[in-house]
């Protein structure tokens, strides 16, 4: 399961975990994607933008923030989505009695280059599976949590997270984490 925020070189500063708001300069945001830097802060090169998700209330966003000087450090958006019962493993899907089942997925996550090998993508998943637990009054409506991941190395990286593949023709490297399973980490670390 998820564990906590890792080693990196340099200090890392006291963070704060938020919702997005005006007070945010996404306009100096920079990850090593390009495509979720540009989603993120607006660049006309990108096919869709997190302010034409707002705009049709399409995801929440959430920022993790240095709390004293509020630079952008990362960002992960989360929307609610129903999966298909036959994308889960049979032997589960089999108890389900739903021809689809309730998820959150978590849309977007990206770690600013500044803060880049720090932990801070664990620290960022992390916070986005307790903010789902808020959001669902503790997974109540929602099966799991649900990502599509962008390459091999993300569905490695997430699977060494506790995800699972759930591919589907359309989602070839779409990965699933029951919120069951969550609940359990969580309640295991704090006893």
């Amino acid at each position: 399961m998820v564990q906590g925020l890792g080693t990196g070189q340099g200090r890392l500063p006291e963070i704060r975990i938020e919702p997005l708001g005006p007070q945010h300069d996404r306009a100096a945001f920079v990850c090593s994607k390009p495509n979720l830097t540009h989603y993120f802060t607006g660049a006309p090169e990108a096919s869709r933008t997190l302010d034409q998700d707002l705009k049709y209330n399409l995801a929440s966003p959430f920022v993790m923030v240095d709390a004293e000087t509020s630079e952008v450090m990362g960002y992960f958006t989360l929307c609610t989505q129903s999966i298909p019962r036959e994308s889960l493993p049979k032997k589960l899907a089999a108890k389900l009695g739903y021809r689809d089942v309730p998820a959150m997925l978590l849309g977007r996550m990206a770690v600013s280059e500044r803060f880049a090998g720090q932990g801070l993508g664990t620290n960022l998943l992390l916070s986005a599976l307790v903010q789902v637990l808020k959001m669902t009054d503790g997974g109540k409506g929602c099966y799991a949590v649900v990502l599509d991941a962008g390459d091999e190395e993300l569905v490695k990286w997430y699977a060494g997270r506790g995800f699972t593949l759930a591919s589907t023709a359309q989602q070839p490297r779409r990965m699933i984490l029951p919120t069951a399973k969550i609940l359990s980490e969580v309640a295991r670390q704090t006893n």
